[in-house]
């Protein structure tokens, strides 16, 4: 995933994301074609952390299929 796609994915602009880790909104423009490692990474962590509460906020709601999810994939049972 590209730099701009992360942050439309985490609903934060340019200006907002800059606030968050203390830079200026200039700093992050420059970052464009080519941020920092630890900006992508922490940009990657920060996308994982949000679809893995996505997939529990899911499963909660919808305990049937945990145990469907379980029984096919970890036990390999087909029903």
């Amino acid at each position: 995933m590209e730099f701009d796609q992360y942050l439309e994915y985490l609903g934060l602009s340019k200006a907002e994301f800059a606030r968050e880790i203390g830079v200026t909104p200039d700093t992050v423009s420059r970052w464009r074609g080519n941020p920092p490692k630890l900006v992508m990474k922490f940009l990657e962590c920060a996308y994982m952390s949000d679809e893995v509460r996505r997939a529990e906020d899911y499963f909660r709601a919808h305990p049937e299929e945990l145990v469907f999810h379980y029984r096919t994939r970890v036990e390999g049972i087909v029903e």
